[in-house]
């Protein structure tokens, strides 16, 4: 069976196209064949559990350490629960988990790093690397017979899916099939033991996560780590969620020492208090969760016949809609600014 994928963004077609839909990228797809291996197998019935009779107990979630990260989850795992995080290279999605383990038995399992790079930025986090188990295996099957023979795992972490692999795939790592059928692997032994998996996922250059669309409807809870790398400021929003809200947000600050939580909602803002013109301070409200911005503008006359504007940090639409209302109604010139 041949199918095609975008070597831009994997995403995957059953005919060639000119442009990727998921990227929009040119000639990037290729052909890839798959042998189908599907075989059909006589089934035995299924049993049925009454909801009422389930134990309440088994649901109980697990904090994970830092109010601001068990914020977003809705106050922490819940048993066997599959959360997937994404964000940009270097925003601190490695560095976050790291931090959130040690304070947990767990399995750090790292297809990009080797122990000796995991163990020196424990080290520069402050972590307790003593109840922590590390992997570099890159074959689900191995990793996931490795934790079974584990007696007490809280939590399991994958870093990241796109380096995990199984051989009854023959696509590479990275692949739209090896990607599904490692997660149609790790969802149900979650579920099973009741081990909780943190899932690192990666993005496009769009910044839409890596991958198939499936798998954000595979898991339990989709994570995404943004922020500036001018700016020490992350924050953690939530898209989806099956045991808690989408609306609340988790805020950090990165540090030498590793991401710091931020639970005032004037720490955004910059340390001078004085009145100066060009600055205004703005309410906004991130989900749930008020928050103070500082926004600066700087307005110089141009002689071009169409002025340049500039937008950071805004959306420049927004600016233009704002531009707008000034001139309509508070009857400011801004057309030589």
């Amino acid at each position: 069976m041949a199918y095609y994928i975008c070597s831009s963004c994997q995403f995957g077609a059953a005919s060639w196209i000119g442009k990727c839909p998921g990227c929009g990228e040119w000639n990037t797809l290729q052909q890839k064949k798959e042998e189908s291996r599907i075989t059909q197998k006589k089934a035995s019935p299924t049993q049925f559990s009454p909801l009422k009779k389930i134990d309440k107990t088994k649901s109980n979630r697990q904090s994970m350490g830092m109010f601001e990260f068990d914020r977003v989850l809705g106050g922490g795992v819940t048993r066997g629960e599959v959360v997937l995080l994404s964000g940009e290279p270097g925003i601190g999605k490695s560095t976050l988990l790291l931090q959130i383990i040690k304070n947990n038995t767990a399995i750090y399992v790292s297809g990009e790093e080797s122990l000796e790079q995991v163990q020196h930025r424990a080290e520069r986090l402050h972590t307790d690397i003593g109840h922590i188990l590390f992997s570099d295996e890159i074959n689900i099957d191995k990793i996931l017979s490795g934790i079974e023979m584990q007696k007490k795992t809280h939590l399991v972490i994958l870093d990241s899916i796109q380096t995990l692999y199984t051989e009854d795939v023959e696509t590479p790592p990275g692949s739209i099939n090896q990607i599904k059928e490692v997660m149609n692997r790790v969802i149900p032994f979650a579920k099973k033991s009741g081990v909780p998996f943190l899932v690192i996922g990666h993005v496009t250059k769009d910044g839409d996560l890596a991958g198939p669309k499936t798998l954000e409807h595979m898991v339990d809870c989709v994570l995404s780590l943004e922020g500036d790398v001018s700016s020490p400021f992350r924050i953690l929003r939530s898209s989806k969620n099956r045991f808690g809200s989408i609306d609340e947000i988790g805020v950090f600050e990165m540090k030498e020492d590793g991401l710091h939580e931020v639970n005032s909602a004037t720490a955004l803002l910059e340390d001078s208090q004085k009145k100066e013109i060009g600055k205004a301070i703005v309410g906004i409200c991130e989900g749930n969760r008020p928050m103070f911005l500082e926004v600066q503008a700087l307005a110089v006359p141009t002689t071009l016949s169409i002025p340049r504007r500039v937008a950071k940090g805004i959306d420049f639409n927004r600016i233009q809609l704002l531009i707008a209302i000034a001139k309509k109604y508070l009857n400011l010139k801004l057309d030589s600014y």
